[in-house]
């Protein structure tokens, strides 16, 4: 399990009560063996979610510390299948595409398409096939970089599979 996962366990658990910062350390070690990790985990979240935190977060944050290995290996198979159906999909209609490790987000290059502006070629391909997509230039300082789109795949196949027709229509 990731320390930033075992690091919720500084949340306060369905009970509503607070998780005290030894609860926390008690509980992240019977997930992680390793009581170097777990001790970080929960140093690294006290100082920002102990003050903060929203109740709905909590209930749903101690929910998922509750789900099984399995639930997590599926949710990680599921997210592959879509990133790799999304990034195949992008690079069959020209894209170069960069398969991201750990973000639902890709990133393409529309240079191989004939363009080189990320802010025109996202209105351009909302009007002309009706799929949105983010310019990367909002994301880098000085918008030096102009070159890349990011697509979303945190979507269900039927919406990633339309998305990929309507972009075929760049090919020809």
């Amino acid at each position: 399990m990731k320390i930033a996962t075992l690091a919720l366990l500084a949340l306060p658990l369905a009970a509503q009560e607070p998780l005290s910062l030894r609860e926390a350390a008690r509980l992240a070690v019977e997930k992680h063996p390793s009581v170097e990790a777990a001790a970080a985990a929960v140093r690294a979240v006290h100082q920002f979610v102990t003050f903060a935190v929203a109740t709905p977060f909590q209930h749903a944050a101690a929910a998922a510390l509750r789900a099984p290995d399995e639930y997590y290996a599926r949710l990680r198979a599921d997210y592959l299948a879509r990133r790799d159906r999304l990034c195949d999909g992008l690079a069959d209609v020209g894209f170069a595409v960069r398969r991201p490790e750990g973000t639902y987000f890709a990133l393409a290059d529309i240079r191989p398409l004939g363009y080189d502006e990320d802010e025109t070629f996202c209105r351009t391909l909302v009007e002309r096939v009706g799929v949105a997509a983010i310019p990367a230039s909002a994301f880098v300082a000085e918008r030096r970089v102009r070159h890349l789109v990011r697509f979303a795949f945190c979507k269900d196949d039927a919406t990633l599979d339309e998305g990929l027709r309507r972009l075929r229509r760049l090919k020809g």
